[in-house]
């Protein structure tokens, strides 16, 4: 039997049983057709952890899944009271929290495989948005805002794959999620 803590401070949100495995073909990283760049766009980071809530609840139940959702949902609460605010830094640090615990609960359901497959995927993007900007700015589009958007993105998958080579998967999925949600926007803005 394994714990998983899926809330720092929250004792509530600790669960037993044995760890899922990562079975890849139930974690569809790609959005869902026609919604990048729309308001119906899910951050990949939140399908993962939709993903994560699903296998959950059919290996401990429901009560398990509900104590994710619920400091979910509590932390997004935070996050749009930090916004009203419009403090950045206590955006960012309400947003960091966010994403903190959804890749927690990610990589304790599905552990570091998540991670890396997440990076895989954020690589792939940005190497067929590379050609999709080449074949743009050969036909004469200016393509330079989305080259600056690519570039961003390539500098969070640096990140990602610093984090891998230190051992910080939490950070590699974070980073290659970032990318890979920066990725969708481009790609449906080209």
């Amino acid at each position: 039997m394994t714990a998983i803590v899926v809330g720092g401070a929250c004792s509530d949100t600790t669960m037993t049983g044995p760890t899922p495995s990562l079975n890849e073909s139930s974690l569809d990283l790609v959005p869902a057709a026609g919604t990048a760049g729309t308001d119906g766009y899910v951050p990949l980071l939140e399908r993962v952890l939709r993903r994560a809530v699903t296998v959950v609840r059919e290996s401990r139940g429901d009560d398990a899944a509900t104590r994710i959702v619920t400091e979910y949902r509590r932390l997004r609460r935070e996050v749009v009271a930090a916004r009203e605010t419009e403090d950045q830094e206590l955006i960012r640090e309400k947003v960091s929290q966010l994403e903190s615990f959804s890749g927690r609960v990610a990589l304790r359901v599905f552990d570091t495989p998540v991670a890396r497959r997440v990076l895989r995927y954020a690589t792939a993007e940005l190497e067929s948005l590379g050609s999709r900007l080449r074949s743009a700015s050969g036909a004469g589009q200016d393509v330079s805002r989305l080259a600056d958007g690519a570039r961003r993105a390539s500098r969070y998958i640096r990140a990602a794959q610093t984090a891998a080579a230190n051992g910080r998967p939490l950070a590699v999925l974070l980073h290659a999620a970032h990318a890979a949600d920066l990725l969708a926007r481009l790609q449906a803005a080209l």
